[in-house]
C-alpha cells in the first residue's frame, strides 16, 4: 500500500469521525470530565481545527520532496577558490 493510499484513508477517517462528533450534540464535554482524561484524549475530545491535519500533512510532503529533490538533482559545478574577507 503506497503512502499515498494511506493518507487518503487517514483523511477519509478523520472527514467521517468529525462528520460523526458534529451529529452527536449530546457529547458535551465539561471542564470537569477534562481532569479525569489523559492529554492525548483531552486533545481528541477537543478537536484540532479542521486545516491542522492538513497543514501537518503538507508540510510532511513539502519536507520529504525537497530531501528526496536534494539527493536526485546534480550539482553543476564545484569551484575552489582563494578569498580574503574584508
Amino acid at each position: 500500500m503506497s503512502w499515498f493510499s494511506q493518507a487518503k484513508i487517514f483523511f477519509k477517517e478523520v472527514k467521517e469521525t468529525r462528520r460523526r462528533e458534529e451529529s452527536e450534540e449530546d457529547q458535551k464535554v465539561t471542564k470537569e470530565d477534562l481532569e479525569f482524561v489523559t492529554s492525548s484524549n483531552e486533545a481528541r475530545l477537543l478537536a484540532a481545527p479542521v486545516g491542522a491535519s492538513f497543514l501537518i500533512f503538507m508540510t510532511f510532503l513539502l519536507l520529504v520532496s525537497l530531501i528526496t529533490w536534494s539527493f536526485v538533482m546534480p550539482v553543476d559545478e564545484i569551484v575552489k577558490a582563494q578569498g580574503k574577507v574584508i
